[in-house]
């Protein structure tokens, strides 16, 4: 229910008596600490490895409790702090790497874990920074390359590669002519790489014409 004025004496259950709403597995080591709490009463915020690196997590409403890492890619990233979940079951995240370098990294469920300066596309920065907010559309905004200098990221539809929103004959003749002849570096996409690979060929042709008109 609404929180709102009532007569009635508010009173709260402290979580040591819900013991589903707390994260008790080992790997944690006893250091967690949360971020934020969801209308729906999804908790984010953050555990310590073995190695004292920060690391999110996720504890849904029916107490089901998500450790992410990043052991899948290897990275030795330093530090990985939640920012903010979508009903969607997207978890936006501050990654500190090495370098003491902070960028957006999203985690999707079916992907994992993608690094948005490695995704971008458009005549924008070639990198952003911290992010600060992201809606159920997947929108993201951060602080951008400088302090004054914000970044709006939007997510392409699937096959979208002149940015317009849609699929059509446009996408497709985008993806002929830039096939084969993309110039990629690792810090920017070309429109036409559809599925991201790093080349321009016949899967981004596929790409585009099975989600024609998404």
């Amino acid at each position: 229910s609404t929180f709102s004025g009532s007569s009635q004496a508010t009173r709260w259950m402290n979580a040591q008596a819900q013991p589903e709403r707390l994260i008790n597995d080992p790997e944690a080591f006893g250091y967690t600490y949360c971020n934020r709490i969801y209308d729906d009463g999804t908790i984010i915020g953050t555990w310590k490895d073995s190695q004292s690196r920060v690391r999110p997590f996720r504890i849904a409403p029916d107490g089901t409790v998500d450790l992410f890492s990043l052991p899948e890619i290897g990275l030795d990233t330093l530090d990985l702090i939640p920012v903010e979940s979508t009903p969607e079951g997207w978890l936006i995240c501050s990654h500190v790497n090495e370098f003491y370098q902070v960028e957006p990294v999203v985690w999707i469920p079916g992907e994992g874990w993608i690094f948005t300066n490695t995704r971008l596309v458009g005549p924008g920065s070639n990198t952003s920074e911290q992010p600060v907010d992201c809606n159920s559309h997947g929108q993201i905004i951060t602080r951008g390359a400088s302090w004054t200098s914000p970044s709006f990221l939007n997510p392409m539809p699937p096959g979208d590669v002149d940015g317009d929103g849609l699929v059509g004959v446009n996408d497709l003749l985008g993806v002929l002519e830039s096939y084969g002849q993309c110039n990629q570096t690792p810090s920017r996409l070309c429109p036409a790489d559809v599925n991201a690979d790093n080349q321009v060929n016949v899967n981004d042709v596929l790409g585009v014409i099975d989600n024609w008109l998404y």
